[in-house]
């Protein structure tokens, strides 16, 4: 027969065993979202927001993930679109997954669009020969095609004439792009 000391020091190991157990279970089974520390899913009234489940394996809630998306695709930051996860090996989200989470699992087509606009144009950015139309509202582009000789370009949307050398609206041949600064000054 066991002493109540045996006992109680019986009782408590299996407790302990117990709570580890199901401690473990819990931590496998829950992704906690590190940026609020809500668990997989949390109630807001009626309303169940479950996670979303980057390539690398971290998970955070929806309201996070867009919160996080929108702040850094509205300020044009492309590059820091990754893991959220605090120095995350596979922080790279690639563009086919950040599709599916803006335009399938949150259901932000516009957010998509506004990514793959400034994602084209920090590629024409990257071009020396791209010129971007002088005119207010107009989003056109033309392309020249050397970088020495002046050209006159016409915007493909709005029919403007700019100049590719001094970027300005298209000045006339007989007059040099620092004759057009000096007028301006």
């Amino acid at each position: 027969m066991m002493s109540k000391a045996e006992m109680a020091a019986s009782i408590l190991q299996k407790s302990q065993y117990l709570a580890k157990k199901l401690v473990k279970e819990f931590d496998e089974n829950v992704n906690y979202c590190t940026i609020c520390y809500t668990n997989e899913i949390k109630t807001d009234g009626d309303q169940a927001t479950s996670t979303i489940m980057f390539e690398c394996g971290h998970a955070f809630c929806t309201q996070c993930t867009l919160s996080q998306l929108s702040q850094l695709i509205g300020s044009a930051e492309l590059d820091k679109i990754k893991c959220f996860e605090f120095d995350c090996p596979k922080a790279n989200i690639s563009e086919s997954k950040l599709k599916d989470i803006l335009t399938h699992q949150l259901e932000e087509k516009d957010l998509w669009a506004k990514f793959e606009r400034f994602r084209d144009k920090k590629e024409l950015d990257k071009d020396p020969l791209v010129r971007y139309c002088t005119k207010a509202g107009c989003d056109g582009y033309m392309r020249g095609k050397s970088l020495e000789k002046t050209q006159k370009l016409q915007c493909p949307k709005c029919n403007t004439w700019v100049c590719f050398l001094c970027r300005e609206e298209w000045h006339g041949e007989g007059v040099s792009c620092d004759a057009l600064l000096d007028k301006q000054l």
